[in-house]
C-alpha cells in the first residue's frame, strides 16, 4: 500500500536530470535530519508536518541516484573450491608460577581534589600579604599571649556579668 503511494513521487524524481535529483535528495535528507533534531528539543503539535516527515523518511529510501550503482560481482566470481584446514590441536599451556596479581590502578573516574601542603599555603600567604612585621604587630602578639595566660580574666569572662570583665580587661591592657 505504501509503495503505491510512493511510486508517483519516485517516477517524477527519476524523470529529472541527475543534478536536480541530487539537489532534491539533499534537501529531503536535510529536512529529515533537521526535523528529527527539532522534535527532540521542542514538542511540535503540527500533525501535517509530522505526516510529511514520515512520508519523506520513507520516500528517501527509494530516491537513489542512477550514477551511484554498486559493482555486481555475482557473475564474475564463482566460489568453486574451498578447504577447511585444522591448523592447531592441543591446549594452551599456562606457566606454573606462584605470584600475586595486582589489581588495576584507577578509580571511578572522579578525581580527588589535590590540596597543597601547609608549607606551600604559608609561602603563598606570605608572598601575598608580606612578612614584614612591625613593632605594633609584636606588641599585639605579646598582649594576646598575656591575656591567654591570665586566669583571673578567663574566670571572669565565663560569668554573665560583662561589666566586671570589661573593667578587668581594660586594666590588663593598660599594664
Amino acid at each position: 500500500m505504501l509503495s503505491s503511494i510512493i511510486k508517483p513521487a519516485v517516477d517524477r524524481f527519476n524523470a529529472r536530470k541527475e543534478e536536480e535529483q541530487e539537489t532534491i535528495r539533499k534537501a529531503l535528507n536535510n529536512f529529515i535530519r533537521m526535523y528529527a533534531f527539532v522534535i527532540q528539543v521542542v514538542r511540535l503539535f503540527d500533525k501535517d508536518l509530522q505526516k510529511f516527515y514520515d512520508y519523506a523518511k520513507y520516500l528517501s529510501k527509494f530516491l537513489r541516484l542512477k550514477s551511484i550503482s554498486g559493482i555486481k560481482l555475482d557473475d564474475k566470481i564463482l566460489l568453486e573450491y574451498y578447504k577447511i584446514e585444522k591448523v592447531f590441536s592441543g591446549q594452551i599451556s599456562l606457566l606454573d608460577e606462584t605470584g600475586t596479581v595486582t589489581p588495576p590502578q584507577g578509580g571511578t573516574g572522579k578525581k580527588e581534589k589535590q590540596f597543597d601542603p601547609l608549607s606551600v599555603i604559608i609561602e603563598k600567604f606570605n608572598e601575598r600579604f608580606g612578612t614584614e612585621f612591625t613593632n605594633v604587630d609584636k606588641v599585639l602578639r605579646e598582649t594576646k599571649e598575656k591575656i591567654k595566660k591570665d586566669k583571673c580574666l578567663i574566670n571572669t569572662g565565663g560569668n554573665k556579668d560583662r561589666t566586671a570583665f570589661n573593667g578587668l580587661f581594660t586594666s590588663i591592657l593598660g599594664n
